[in-house]
């Protein structure tokens, strides 16, 4: 089962989150626009980067329909921290 979220404007199912560079070596991240290398069409802008080890934990409340995601460098602190509400 897909889930819209409240905060994905165009209503658009998402099925799964990728994170983190899936045990490359760090390097320092570059900022701006980019574009997917291979073709794909997906562009965006780079406003904030980090080059850390992090983990991520999940936070699922059934109640009240959320997910939040918090990314943690390996020493404790907090990279990132947001959470999706489901619509439907």
């Amino acid at each position: 089962m897909n889930i819209s979220w409240d905060s994905d404007p165009n209503g658009r199912d998402i099925t799964y989150i990728i994170s983190g560079g899936g045990g490359a070596d760090l390097r320092v991240p570059e900022l701006g626009p980019w574009e997917n290398k291979y073709g794909l069409g997906f562009r965006g802008d780079v406003v904030y980067a980090k080059d850390a080890y992090s983990y991520y934990i999940v936070e699922v409340d059934g109640t009240a329909k959320t997910a939040t995601f918090t990314a943690y460098e390996l020493g404790g602190g907090i990279l990132e921290s947001f959470t999706l509400k489901a619509f439907n």
